[in-house]
């Protein structure tokens, strides 16, 4: 019998091998995620960490900029410390950020993040250096530099770019942990479906397989314990970092929001509401640009659709609506937040208040537009005073030449300003000055004050004096220089030194012309008196006589010419009419000069009339025709031109013996040699003279400058070799005209009749001489050596007829006050006063007195009858004066 065929039995065993393995996978795989868990948390915060540094890093840089540029408008404590907290945090957030991002792809990045801190700081220490020093123009100057400004655009963009990449490390850590999260569910899932599964198949297996099965069903229960501790301690994960963004968001100060890619809000923090005054369930699906000013509403919705179109971050500056109403300045961050296939789901970003920091930049700009201003007006003002300056103001360099000059170089040397910048400065200096001024610039350039007085050649070949400053400064090499012309003052210091030489020169010729008249009046008077006597004598002795009395003529007229310059002869000015007088002389100076010499009279209608002294004047005046005929050896052509003037104070400026008013012009020109300026220079002293020894004194001009000076004029001369000279004679205008005065005719002389003179003179030679004289003349003579005696003659003898003394007496009393002592006890009596040597007893400003008589040493006898003769008619007469 054939037995049936067995039934074959497959073994289970490879089913739940499998089965078991795949178990284990699915056991093994939450460990797994759990490791990729912990990976993907720590990058999510450490790009969070790296995201902030990076921004505290920018606002650490930026802040020091403001302070520095704070420091520089207020030069506050409070600037210069916000300065120094970035430069002390900057190293510390770099070091951070190396910690983070070393070892990332951003490595090269955060390298050129290095090189623009470093430059940055490297700018802000070099400007709060220059403020440090004071120097504000060039720390204003580096601040606004381009490349200033270009350091901190390169850093905000960088930074901002590197914030955006570490944001999309976190968003995609972020996804990996949600793609884990659900693969973990999956696995559970399968885990569970793999158990019922395996739990079938158990209940399907052989009895034989139930402790296998069982086994199979316990190591399932501990798997899937395993797997749910997994998947709570993955949730828990997820719940702690859920938590920390949540904690992290919560507490910082700026407004951070999620919203999604219409701008509809999903998520805000505490400090959006705490700012909008909005509560969180009114904010939630409202748009983000609600609270936005209208003004920068559609500027921030144009680039936020712009953003999103193209998926980049979002930033913009724009002012928020706070609680109060009040709008602040925000700046508004936001990057996109990607799912795997790189779609962006939501934005999630943050708004900074940096209205204090906008309010700083238009304190700021408006500093700097108040600098700016500033700057501009005091340049204006610079250049107004360097264009106006009287004196000259420049600027040179080390090497000696100047850079730059001011228009006043133009008005005082007529040269134009490249001249002096383009030629060597010596080729303007005066020889003799070149040492001095090479020497002040050494000084200069040594850092020693630095002055020095030199000339320089004008444009019309003349020199002027400058009086000369300067002081060097380093960075740039440069000298700056101020100049002030000081030719007038120089030129009226030679004109006073001038005038005090010939004033002492004046003083020592009259003291020698008065001891010269008292011995010139024994001389001549003892030789007239020799004369009278000797009648019938030998011929030869009376020439002889007549020689010496000549020759005594001529000495008296030489001390007349000293007297004359040194201003202390006797003058009697009165109203002139000096186109009469002038006319008056024509036929003299015809003769004079001779037939070779045309003279040309040139009278200017209107004259006024000059107040001076008629002699003197002629006598000036043929002084100086006689000078220009001598200039003239082959004949020429003397020119005699009057006419009115007025001399201005800015004449008489320039002149220090002038004073400002109206004068008489006589200008005496001839068309000689002419003199050279050294010679000019000479001309007035006495005793000079360009003539051969015995042609002449050299007093000539001497008596015409005195003459003038003593009638209160002025004397000016002006001579080029070979081409003439002319002299001009300034004479005060006088109140009246010639007709106005009126003079008492002298009454006729008259023999003596025994009248009583009183002479008084110290010198006991010049007294007999008087004295005898008179004596011979019939007056009975009473003569005495001193004003004291002659008073205390008076008191003890009669009244006398005529007092006739010396202006100068030894001692006691002089003639002037001797006088005034008769006329108060004898009224009415004439006095006669001669002197070899006026001073101001009877002669003030150079004129006589009003009702002196007077008779000058040297005098002859027939002129001393004359005068005391005349007296005692007018005497007589009763005529007072």
């Amino acid at each position: 019998m054939t037995l049936p065929a067995r039934k074959r039995t497959y073994s289970n065993a490879p089913v739940l091998l499998a089965g078991f393995v795949l178990l284990a996978v699915v056991v093994a795989l939450p460990v797994l995620f759990a490791a990729r868990e912990r990976s993907f948390s720590a990058e999510v915060q450490n790009a969070l960490a790296a995201e902030s540094c990076l921004a505290d890093l920018f606002s650490t840089m930026r802040e020091g900029e403001n302070g520095s540029r704070g420091d520089l408008i207020a030069n506050s404590a409070i600037s210069h410390h916000t300065y120094a907290q970035s430069v002390e945090m900057a190293p510390k957030e770099l070091a951070t950020l190396d910690r983070l991002l070393g070892n990332t792809p951003l490595a090269g990045e955060l390298a050129r993040v290095h090189e623009l801190v470093a430059q940055k700081r490297a700018q802000l220490a070099q400007t709060m250096a220059y403020l440090d020093q004071g120097n504000r123009a060039a720390a204003a100057a580096l601040i606004t530099t381009d490349l200033n400004l270009r350091t901190m655009v390169d850093l905000r963009d960088l930074t901002a770019r590197m914030r955006g990449q570490v944001a999309f490390i976190a968003q995609h850590a972020r996804a990996e942990q949600e793609r884990d999260a659900r693969l973990l569910e999956l696995v559970t899932s399968g885990a569970v479906l793999l158990t019922v599964l395996l739990a079938s198949f158990a209940v399907r297996e052989s009895r034989r397989r139930t402790h296998q099965l069982r086994a199979a069903e316990a190591n399932l229960l501990v798997a899937n314990e395993a797997l749910e501790r997994k998947v709570a301690e993955r949730t828990a994960t997820l719940r702690t970092s859920e938590a920390r963004f949540r904690s992290l968001a919560e507490t910082i100060p700026s407004l951070v929001y999620m919203a999604d890619e219409t701008g509809h809000l999903i998520y805000v923090n505490p400090s959006t509401t705490a700012y909008t005054g909005v509560p969180e369930s009114a904010v939630l699906g409202a748009s983000r640009f609600s609270s936005v000013h209208p003004q920068d509403r559609a500027a921030c919705l144009e680039a936020w659709e712009r953003c999103v179109t193209a998926g980049l971050p979002f930033e913009i500056e724009g002012r928020l609506r706070r609680h109060d109403g009040v709008y602040r300045w925000f700046i508004d961050r936001a990057v996109p937040l990607r799912d795997d296939r790189g779609k962006a789901i939501a934005w999630i970003g943050n708004a900074t208040d940096i209205d204090d920091r906008k309010a700083a930049e238009a304190a700021m700009a408006d500093a700097n537009a108040e600098l700016e201003r500033r700057v501009a007006e005091r340049s204006a003002e610079l250049d107004r005073i360097y264009r106006l300056s009287a004196d000259i103001l420049a600027v040179g360099g080390f090497d000696g030449a100047f850079l730059a000059v001011s228009p006043a170089w133009e008005r005082i040397t007529g040269w134009p300003a490249a001249a002096l910048t383009r030629q060597p400065t010596t080729d303007f200096l005066h020889p003799d000055d070149v040492a001095a001024t090479v020497a002040a610039f050494k000084s200069v350039l040594a850092g020693r004050p630095g002055a020095v007085v030199n000339r320089y050649r004008r444009a019309d070949g003349g020199w002027c004096w400058l009086a000369w400053r300067g002081v060097a400064q380093h960075d740039p090499d440069r000298v700056y220089y101020v100049a002030r012309d000081i030719t007038a003052e120089r030129e009226r210091e030679e004109q006073l030194r001038q005038s005090q030489k010939m004033e002492v020169v004046g003083q020592l010729t009259g003291g020698v012309a008065h001891d010269f008249n008292n011995l010139l009046t024994i001389i001549l008077g003892s030789l007239e008196l020799l004369q009278r006597g000797l009648g019938d004598a030998e011929p030869k002795l009376i020439r002889r006589v007549e020689a010496s009395i000549e020759a005594g003529r001529r000495a008296a007229a030489l001390t007349h010419r000293l007297l004359a310059f040194s201003r202390r002869q006797p003058l009697a000015p009165k109203p002139l009419n000096v186109h009469r007088l002038l006319a008056g002389m024509s036929d003299m100076l015809h003769r004079t000069l001779g037939e070779t010499i045309a003279v040309e009279f040139v009278s200017a209608a209107g004259l006024w009339p000059a107040l001076a002294d008629a002699n003197q004047l002629e006598n000036a005046v043929l002084n100086l025709a006689v000078n220009a005929r001598d200039a003239m050896p082959g004949g020429g052509h003397l020119s005699i031109e009057t006419q009115t003037i007025f001399l201005d104070e800015t004449y008489a400026g320039k002149h220090a013996d002038v004073q400002a008013g109206q004068y008489v012009l006589i200008a005496v020109t001839d068309t000689g040699l002419g003199m050279s300026p050294e010679t000019q220079a000479k001309v007035f002293e006495p005793f000079f003279t360009t003539k051969a020894p015995g042609q002449g004194t050299g007093l000539g001009l001497a008596q015409v400058y005195g003459f003038v000076k003593q009638s209160g004029g002025h004397v000016s001369i002006y001579s080029e070799p070979g081409e003439g000279t002319t002299v001009k004679l300034y004479l005060p205008r006088a109140a009246q005209d010639e007709a106005a005065i009126q003079l008492a005719e002298p009454a006729a002389a008259a023999s003596a009749s025994g009248e009583t003179v009183l002479v008084v003179e110290d010198e006991p030679g010049v007294r007999n001489f008087s004295a005898e004289v008179l004596a011979e003349l019939g007056y009975r003579v009473v003569a005495v050596g001193s004003g004291q005696e002659a008073l205390a003659l008076l008191a003890r003898s009669p009244p006398i007829d005529l007092l006739f003394t010396d202006v100068v007496l030894g001692t006691g009393l002089n003639g002037r006050e001797l006088a005034d002592e008769v006329q108060r006890r004898y009224p009415g009596t004439p006095v006669l006063f001669t002197t070899g040597y006026t001073r101001n007893a009877i002669i003030h400003h150079g004129r006589l007195d009003d009702g002196i008589h007077f008779i000058g040493k040297p005098f002859t006898a027939s002129a001393l009858a004359a005068r005391v003769s005349v007296l005692l008619a007018r005497q007589r007469a009763g005529i007072a004066k």
